[in-house]
């Protein structure tokens, strides 16, 4: 199965990714790259190494209802592990692309996520 991207497919932009870091020479498997946080394409951004506990930031993605002057960014904890949404090591962490929201999408994901979920499919 094949999902698509921006550019093409999740699997073309992914190995896209994988291919310019290795032109810049950066490592993307987890034993060359010892305690850093590994190489990820998210769907949308594709992450370089990480220092451990550091937060990288990247431009937010030329898609509808973002904002490509403000940044999304991920979480490497002291392990070398990428945090999730909940801010456990799990290896693939997760990115956060609220930053990137313009107010009204942001406005809109309120109101859909605020009250119960009968409200929520009411509106």
């Amino acid at each position: 199965m094949s999902f698509s991207g921006f550019n093409g497919t999740f699997e073309d932009e992914s190995e896209t990714c994988l291919s310019r870091l290795a032109a810049q020479g950066e490592f993307y498997n987890d034993t060359a790259l010892g305690q850093l946080c590994g190489v990820v394409w998210d769907g949308f951004n594709c992450w370089g190494p990480a220092n451990p506990g550091s937060t990288v930031y990247l431009a937010c993605p030329a898609a509808k209802g973002m904002d490509v002057r403000k940044q999304a960014f991920r979480r490497c904890d002291a392990s070398g592990q990428w945090l999730n949404r909940d801010g456990v090591p799990d290896g693939k962490g997760w990115t956060n692309y609220t930053p990137c929201f313009t107010p009204e999408i942001f406005s809109l994901i309120k109101r859909l996520y605020s009250g119960s979920e009968s409200e929520a499919m009411s509106r």
